[in-house]
C-alpha cells in the first residue's frame, strides 16, 4: 500500500469513525465511509506522501518496534514536516488501528477509545505524548541511545512516565535528560523500570515527586542545557546519584 496522509475531510471523517466505534456519535449522523480502512485509500480523504511504499504484513508490539518500522518507513522525509504533519500521523494511526488497539494480538482494547491516541493533533505539543506511533518515533528520534526506560513498552499503551516526560517540555529538553533517567531509573540487570518511579506517593528519589521538583530547584541557578549526565546527577544529589546504574561501587573497609 501506497504511504498517504489525510487531507481536512479525512482527519474530519477519522474522527467520526472513532466516534462511531464509541457510540458517541450525534444523533442522526453517520460515518461517510463504512469502516476505516475504507478511509486509507479514498481519494477524497487522502493524498499520497512521495512513492513510499508501507509494506503488507507489517505488525508490531512494542514501542521499538514501531519506531524502528517507522525510521525506515519515513526516515527520508523531512523531520521538521513531519512533526506537524497532522494528516500523516493521523493516517498511520489508521492504517495500524487494530495493532495500536488490540497490543499483543489481544481481543481487549489496550485502554480506552481515547481521540488523541489516533488523531495527531499537531499544534497540541502537550499532548504529543498521547499519539501512540508519533510519541514512538519522537523518542526515538531524540534518544537513540539511552530509550529502554520510555521505548521497552507495549505501543498500543499509554503510561505516566512517558506522559510526565514528554508532557514537561522544558524537561524534555534538555540534552543530558534521557541518559540521567535511564540512569537511575532503569534497571538493567532485571530489564525492566525500578519499582514506584510514579505514583501518588512521594518517596526518597521517585521521578514523579522528587526528581521533577528537585530539577525546578536546579534550573534556577544552573544552564542545564549544557551539563552533562555526570554532572546533573551530581548536582541531582546524594538521594539520587545512590540510583546511578554506573555509580562505582564503594570499596569495604577491611
Amino acid at each position: 500500500m501506497q504511504l498517504r496522509r489525510f487531507n481536512a475531510d479525512g482527519l474530519a471523517e477519522f474522527e467520526r469513525q472513532i466516534d462511531a466505534l464509541r457510540g458517541e456519535l450525534p444523533e442522526g449522523e453517520t460515518p461517510r465511509t463504512g469502516s476505516i480502512d475504507d478511509l486509507l485509500e479514498a481519494p477524497a480523504f487522502t493524498e499520497p506522501v512521495g512513492d513510499l511504499i508501507v509494506p503488507d504484513h507489517t505488525t508490531f508490539t512494542t514501542r521499538r518496534e514501531a519506531a524502528e518500522f517507522l525510521m525506515d518507513l519515513i526516515g527520508s522525509l523531512p523531520a521538521e514536516g513531519i512533526e506537524k504533519d497532522a494528516g500523516l500521523w493521523s493516517w498511520l494511526s489508521a492504517r495500524f488501528f487494530k495493532e495500536l488497539m488490540f497490543t499483543g494480538g489481544s481481543e481487549k482494547r489496550s485502554q480506552p477509545l481515547v481521540t488523541m491516541y489516533y488523531r495527531f493533533e499537531a499544534e497540541d505539543t502537550r499532548n504529543w505524548s498521547k499519539h501512540h506511533l508519533f510519541t514512538a518515533w519522537r523518542l526515538l528520534s531524540v534518544a537513540p541511545e539511552h530509550n529502554h526506560l520510555l521505548l521497552n513498552r507495549p505501543v498500543g499503551r499509554n503510561d505516566k512516565f512517558t506522559d510526565l516526560v514528554l508532557g514537561n517540555l522544558g524537561l524534555s529538553r534538555i540534552p543530558a535528560i534521557y541518559e540521567v533517567l535511564e540512569r537511575l531509573y532503569w534497571l538493567p540487570e532485571k530489564g525492566m523500570p525500578r519499582p514506584r518511579i510514579t505514583g501518588p506517593d512521594t518517596f526518597p528519589g521517585d521521578f514523579q515527586h522528587r526528581f521533577i521538583a528537585r530539577l525546578n530547584q536546579l534550573e534556577k541557578t544552573y544552564d542545564l542545557m549544557v551539563v552533562s549526565a555526570d554532572q546533573l546527577i551530581e548536582l541531582l544529589g546524594p538521594e539520587f546519584s545512590t540510583f546511578d546504574s554506573q555509580r562505582a561501587p564503594e570499596l569495604e573497609l577491611v
